[in-house]
């Protein structure tokens, strides 16, 4: 019986050294990637491509886009001026 329990005690061991060198290999690999992780929220919350960023520029944009559009009616409001006065130009030289 003493051979049955030496065995039992080996086999143990073994299981035991196995999950400790597995273990050995998996905290390093969790920190690697927890790290990695860490580094991609980091650049894409602050950096160059970053949500900041992104928001920035889709403020720019809609104001862009309203001065587009008031110079557009600016526009549209001195050529009609313009065409007003080459009309009247004519009318004024004849007289």
């Amino acid at each position: 019986m003493s051979s049955y329990s030496s065995d039992l005690l080996h086999d143990n061991f073994e299981k035991r050294k196995h999950k400790t060198v597995g273990s050995l290999f998996a905290y390093p690999l969790l920190i690697v990637l927890i790290v990695l992780i860490g580094i991609f929220v980091g650049k894409t919350l602050f950096g160059t491509s970053s949500l900041e960023v992104l928001l920035d520029l889709k403020q720019e944009d809609k104001e862009l886009t309203k001065k587009i559009y008031l110079l557009k009616k600016e526009n549209a409001r001195l050529q009609k001026r313009y065409l007003e006065y080459k009309i009247l130009m004519p009318l004024e030289e004849t007289q």
